[in-house]
Formats: C-alpha cells, sequence, structure tokens
C-alpha cells in the first residue's frame, strides 16, 4: 500500500529567506515494515532521521537524530550522511537507487517536467576563507555539495569548540554560492536542535557569514594566466618605453687590447677548454711519474735489505765450514 504524504516541514520555498538554487521536483519513496509512503518535500533538501522536526521524519529504532541530507540541484539528486553509522550510499545517487537507513529503504525520483526552473547549472568551485581567533584558514571546494563541521563524517572539517560535528552544507553551484544550516544546536551526546524554518544563507564574495565563533568569506576568483602573463608584457613595454625616453644610452666602450698595461686578458670558451685540459692532462703525467718514482725507491730498498741478508747468510755459512775443515 502506497501513501502520498506532504513533508513534515511546513516551509515552502518562499519562506527562505534566500533564493534558491535551480532544482528539479522531487519525491522520496520511503518502504518500511511492508509499508510504502511517498513523501514529496517543498524544498530541494530535505534532513533524515528519527527526529519529529527532520523534513523526513523516520520511526526505526536507534536511528540517530539526523542521519542523511538529502539535496538536489538541477537534475541531480545528492545524499550525504550526517551521522557516524553503518556504511551506506552516498554523494551523487543514481536513477532509482535505493537508500538504506536503518530498516528503512528510500528511493529518489526527479521529476524534471514538472518544475520550471529544472535546467541544471554547472558546478562552481570557489575559494574560501576561514577566519576566527585562531588563525586564518584558506581552502578551496571540490564538490557541489560539501558538509562542513569539526568532525567526521563533515566532507570539509574545521576544529573548533563554535562548530558542530556536521554544522551545515555548502551549496557550490555557477548561478552562486549557498550555506544550508543543518541543526541550531547539537548536544556532545549527538541530540540535535532543530529549527522549524530553514537557515539558509546566500554567500556574497564581498560579505562575510558567520559560523559561530568563526567566520566565512568567498574569495574573488584569481586572474586567468593569459590575462596575468599579457598584463605582464604591457607593463613590461611600458618601463622599457619610459626607460629609453628618459635616459640616454651609454657610450660605447673599447675593449682594451691585451698590450695596455693592466689590461685584463680575453680568453675564449676554446681556448679556456683547451688550457683546462692541458693542466689536467699535466698533472696526471706528474702523478704517474711520482707514482713510478716511489715504486722504484721501495724495489730498490727491497732489494739493497734482500742482499745483505743473503751476504751475512753467506758469510756464516763460509766461517762455519771453515771451522768444520
Amino acid at each position: 500500500m502506497v501513501k502520498q504524504l506532504p513533508t513534515r516541514l511546513g516551509a515552502t520555498v518562499n519562506q527562505v529567506s534566500s533564493p534558491l538554487w535551480a532544482a528539479s521536483a522531487w519525491s522520496v519513496s520511503i518502504a518500511a515494515a511492508g509499508e510504502t509512503r511517498v513523501v514529496t518535500p517543498r524544498l530541494p533538501f530535505a534532513r533524515v532521521g528519527s527526529h519529529p522536526k527532520c523534513e523526513i521524519s523516520l520511526p526505526a529504532s536507534g536511528l540517530p537524530d539526523v542521519a542523511f541530507l538529502l539535496i538536489v540541484h538541477g537534475t541531480s539528486a545528492e545524499a550525504w550522511p550526517l551521522a557516524l553509522m553503518e556504511p551506506a550510499a552516498w554523494g551523487p545517487l543514481a536513477p532509482e537507487q535505493v537508500l538504506s537507513v536503518g530498516a528503512c529503504k528510500l528511493t529518489v525520483t526527479l521529476n524534471p517536467k514538472a518544475s520550471s526552473n529544472a535546467q541544471q547549472p554547472a558546478p562552481h568551485f570557489p575559494g574560501l576563507e576561514f577566519s576566527g581567533p585562531k588563525g586564518r584558514w584558506d581552502t578551496q571546494l571540490k564538490r557541489p555539495v560539501t558538509i562542513f563541521g569539526s568532525a567526521p563524517p563533515s566532507a570539509m572539517r574545521l576544529k573548533h569548540d563554535s562548530l558542530a560535528p556536521c554544522h551545515g552544507c555548502f551549496v557550490s553551484l555557477t548561478t552562486g554560492l549557498w550555506f544550508l544550516k543543518l541543526a541550531s544546536r547539537i548536544t556532545p551526546q549527538g541530540k540535535w536542535t532543530l529549527s522549524e524554518k530553514p537557515s539558509l544563507t546566500r554567500v556574497q564574495s564581498n560579505t562575510g557569514l558567520d559560523l559561530g565563533s568563526v567566520q566565512v568569506r568567498q574569495l574573488a576568483p584569481p586572474a586567468s594566466k593569459k590575462n596575468s602573463a599579457a598584463d605582464k608584457k604591457t607593463k613590461a613595454a611600458a618601463q622599457k618605453t619610459s626607460v629609453a625616453t628618459k635616459t640616454k644610452p651609454p657610450a660605447p666602450q673599447t675593449q682594451p687590447s691585451s698590450t695596455e698595461s693592466g689590461a685584463a686578458r680575453i680568453v675564449s670558451a676554446e681556448q679556456l677548454t683547451h688550457n683546462v685540459t692541458g693542466s689536467i692532462v699535466h698533472l696526471s703525467r706528474r702523478r704517474h711519474w711520482k707514482r713510478r718514482l716511489a715504486v722504484g725507491i721501495v724495489l730498490a730498498l727491497v732489494t739493497f735489505v734482500a742482499t745483505a741478508i743473503i751476504l751475512q747468510i753467506w758469510k756464516t755459512v763460509q766461517a762455519e765450514v771453515a771451522g768444520w775443515a
């Protein structure tokens, strides 16, 4: 049996303080305990968990207050965990992919034809600057949807006492950058305090966003390499023209000849190589003759000592023979 139910959150798109991104109409089919119900969210995101104020509240026992975040942008749907639990599908969802949350099976269905703003915006990955009491930190977004917080399972983490483990979510598209605050407060025991009205803020490049004691600001896009190279060439040409108009080139100096007193000797590269090679060969020859001389001296000393010993032995033998006679 299939039941068509609205979301538990009564807010509509017009009630959100910040303009939303383009997203197709969507619905979530929930199968549990042999029964199936369909939820049709009015917003392009929904928190899934056992908390009664979740956009999609599940009656499963032992389920975290907020287990997952479902989010739709254009014609794509994504699911991201917001609590440490058994591994499940996360990231971009394939069409009709089943997402297991506790004992419930969720299936997200997109209906682009039922929405007038279902075009797919391209992803945009701007740089972010975080500043707080302990310093400054720069980073860059790497995906359209990024969970931000102080601990796992957040994809982008900044350890700070004023931040929750899953503090919020950045949605980054070419049409803008948004920050969705996921909870008003999270206790150390993991209990969530959810507000009736979702807190969604558009992050501008010239204004900051306060997240606890941390402020985040979108960095201006860097200039392209092509433009930077052109600017450097233009500046170099301008400096060269300015110097040429203000100063005169120095008069050419004649090279002193080698016959002049105190003149430096100019040696070509070939001549320098020849001189160095000759010096090395000369040193090698000197070392070779020194080694031969040392060997000759050693041989002469050995021969002299051996001859002296042999003569002494010969004299001793002759003396003994004469004594016997």
